[in-house]
């Protein structure tokens, strides 16, 4: 006797947890119907702050407490949301003395398909940090391999930029030993008309130093002046350049090792979301599992309204 009291006292509260007073629920059926959807108003506050709370520990880098706050919020505000629901289930007066007549008048529509919307986005919040940590060894080598690419790609770009530095100096070079070889053309060609007015083989076909041969020698100085100028540019540059190639080496290294040392730890939720859709993916199998466990949670959420 004592213990169908204690189990009377307990169905009498969650009775009172569903709405539903205990006085009016006589008949067996209708207890064990509102005693389990009041069970599974349990069950879902449990998980449902359970799952806020880890779902803004990773979304935040929070605590585990501030979550479980907000947790039993959204859990006792969609925990009474289902009591107002149960408590707006209508009764069957057609057909009192008919005991095969349905006891349940219509279900209301709008508010079920409320609760349905609430049920999807609540399977959503709480299967992601489950899933999250389920595939959380999955999750990290993704992370590290897409953080190992990042790395390359911009050690390649510093590759690229090294190698784009050597082949400037390089064209810099040819460019100027080129301008050498035209000066000594010029040198060559001024001299060659210098030496032909002076011989007499000249345009005026006059032999000597008259004015015109002063001004093709003239020329000629200006010309060799030239030639000199560009080999002295040509000779520094080709003195400099296993310097400027030691510097643009250094460089490149430098920026190679601070990209490697310097590179940012991957966090935040979006980031574990990315590695995890890359991870489903790939791989059927994970991505079957995922989808059984929020049919799972959705059906587990939603068998309140079952009752």
């Amino acid at each position: 006797m004592r213990y169908e009291r204690r189990r009377g006292r307990l169905t009498d509260r969650l009775l009172g947890l569903a709405g539903i007073d205990p006085d009016h629920a006589t008949e067996f059926i209708d207890r064990a119907r509102y005693v389990c959807a009041a069970l599974f108003m349990v069950i879902y506050g449990v998980y449902a702050t359970v799952g806020c709370a880890f779902f803004l520990m990773i979304a935040t880098g929070g605590g585990f407490f501030p979550g479980v706050l907000v947790g039993l919020l959204v859990a006792t505000a969609v925990i009474l949301y289902d009591r107002f629901l149960l408590s707006q289930v209508s009764v069957n007066l057609q057909d009192l003395d008919n005991d095969d007549a349905p006891s349940l008048g219509k279900t209301k529509i709008p508010g079920y398909a409320g609760r349905v919307v609430i049920t999807m986005l609540t399977a959503v919040v709480l299967t992601d940090p489950l899933i999250l940590k389920m595939f959380n060894a999955e999750i990290t080598g993704e992370l590290s391999r897409q953080s190992g690419n990042h790395v390359r790609e911009l050690n390649a770009a510093v590759e690229q930029r090294r190698q784009q530095l050597r082949t400037d100096l390089d064209v810099e070079i040819a460019k100027d030993e080129k301008d050498l070889q035209d000066a000594q053309r010029a040198v060559a060609a001024a001299d060659g008309a210098a030496q032909n007015e002076r011989k007499g083989a000249g345009a005026t076909g006059l032999s000597g130093t008259g004015d015109t041969y002063k001004l093709l020698y003239g020329d000629y100085t200006r010309a060799l002046a030239r030639q000199n100028l560009v080999a002295d540019t040509l000779g520094t540059a080709q003195a400099n350049k296993p310097a400027k190639i030691q510097e643009i080496d250094v460089e490149a290294a430098r920026q190679t090792a601070d990209n490697i040392r310097l590179q940012p730890k991957p966090e935040g939720i979006l980031n574990f979301q990315r590695a995890l859709l890359s991870v489903l993916g790939g791989n059927a199998a994970a991505l079957l599992l995922c989808v059984l466990i929020y049919l799972l949670l959705f059906v587990l959420d939603l068998a309140v309204l079952l009752f």
